[in-house]
């Protein structure tokens, strides 16, 4: 009711590049796009997967940790899903580190890897393979974390050391979850 007129509305100003009402689109699609991801993020992680561990009797019940108080990009990864951290890490990180690649590099591939993994999740139910969203927008993300960790380094202990959160939580609600939304309506649904 609100994120779908919105999306429809903003037509026009997709298609004529105009970056003043696409930034109007995006702010007011902050709202409902973020309380649904974070609904969904509720659904899935706090009560489908209790449920389904509670059900096969599963004892590692610790599928995320506090997030949403991230201060760098990287501490975001972390936290947010553990299981899929924890696969990433002993599979694919970990190996290229014994095989003498740089921390840097295995900290990219592993980004690339989990990158192919939500294009995956994202693109197969969706029918759009032909756009690689979920893809690009996990690799916009590759940037984020040194520049998150520059901020939390020169920040630390002075009254501005929360200024990382402060970049996660804006990138998150106002540009990163609203733009993917905007961008896979206007080029997968509607350009369909």
């Amino acid at each position: 009711q609100i994120i779908e007129p919105l999306l429809r509305n903003s037509a026009d100003a997709v298609a004529s590049y105009d970056a003043p009402r696409i930034v109007e689109r995006l702010l007011r699609l902050a709202l409902p796009v973020t309380y649904v991801w974070i609904s969904g993020f509720y659904v899935f992680f706090h009560v489908w997967l209790n449920l389904l561990a509670e059900l096969l009797r599963f004892g590692d019940r610790q599928f995320y940790k506090a997030w949403w108080n991230a201060v760098t990009f990287d501490e975001y990864c972390r936290l947010w899903n553990m299981p899929v951290h924890h696969w990433i890490v002993r599979h694919v990180y970990f190996p290229a580190l014994r095989a003498g690649r740089s921390k840097t590099t295995c900290g990219i591939l592993a980004f690339t890897v989990s990158a192919v993994f939500h294009e995956v999740v994202i693109a197969l139910p969706l029918r759009s393979v032909h756009m690689p969203i979920a893809f690009l927008a996990m690799m916009a993300q590759v940037p984020l974390v040194s520049v998150s960790a520059e901020i939390n380094k020169r920040t630390r202990g002075t009254a501005f050391d929360q200024l990382g959160n402060y970049l996660f939580w804006i990138s998150f609600c106002f540009l990163g979850q609203p733009l993917a939304i905007l961008i896979y309506y206007h080029h997968v649904i509607a350009g369909a």
